[in-house]
């Protein structure tokens, strides 16, 4: 009796696991096909939304690690992860018969570059990976029902910082990265930080040299060529670690 129970379990199983992999194979497909339809039905992929007003970008970011500061050159480093979202409506897939209440499409590199981009840059960079080009490895797409897009990049950027000294080594610094839209005036886009947690630190946060006393997001403006556009901010107050340098100091 209890070696059919057994059997009977074990194909209750096997019927289950089967059922299990036929809907995930099944919704593979649909997402495949719901991409391929999106890509190619969406007329002027690379051209702004359409909307009556300006587009929110709302932008947030995971500071990683600070590698580098240069009290010579005046510029820091940040290695962190820039998230930006967006909602086009072109790319709205809960009306397709393929949905199947799928939550999220996940894009490849060659993908994402067929869809439209609100072309942010750090304007007081000294190099930065954001105008890199996407590849799988630093980038991550993801499109939802509604026609939200998410778009996650991981960055190393270099940006200038004005560095006073007259305290060394007990100064304090403090550095501003600047984030706006090269291509695209407040009249097209409206860029802000997420409302909840902008600015996120990791765990295991290290800055060369360094200790983060305090950090703030804000609003920023960029007057440029083509006239005035919106941006983010984020100011980071550091603290210098004075204990190496004494100890150096009393060898």
């Amino acid at each position: 009796m209890m070696a059919e129970n057994r059997k009977l379990c074990l194909a209750a199983l096997c019927v289950s696991l089967l059922a299990c992999l036929c809907s995930s194979s099944l919704a593979s497909e649909n997402e495949k096909r719901i991409i391929k339809k999106i890509l190619s039905d969406v007329d002027n992929k690379l051209v702004i939304p359409p909307s009556g007003q300006p587009l929110t970008v709302e932008v947030n970011m995971m500071i990683n690690e600070f590698p580098q500061f240069n009290g010579l050159d005046m510029e820091f480093s940040l290695s962190h992860d820039l998230r930006i979202t967006w909602k086009d409506p072109r790319l709205r897939f809960d009306t397709l018969p393929e949905y199947h209440n799928i939550t999220m499409l996940h894009l490849q590199a060659e993908q994402m570059e067929k869809i439209w981009k609100p072309s942010l840059f750090y304007s007081n960079e000294r190099g930065s990976s954001l105008s890199s080009p996407l590849t799988d490895s630093n980038s991550l797409m993801r499109i939802y029902p509604d026609g939200s897009v998410c778009l996650i990049r991981r960055l190393e950027t270099t940006v200038s910082c004005f560095m006073t000294f007259h305290k060394f080594p007990f100064d304090h610094q403090t550095c501003t990265i600047r984030l706006s839209s090269y291509g695209y005036t407040k009249e097209y886009l409206n860029i802000r930080w997420k409302r909840f947690d902008p600015l996120q630190i990791h765990e295991e946060l290290t800055a060369l040299g360094f200790s983060l006393h305090a950090l703030e997001a804000g609003p920023y403006g960029d007057n440029g060529i083509r006239g005035s556009s919106s941006g983010v901010l984020a100011r980071f107050y550091f603290k210098r670690e004075s204990s190496f340098y004494i100890l150096q100091v009393m060898r």
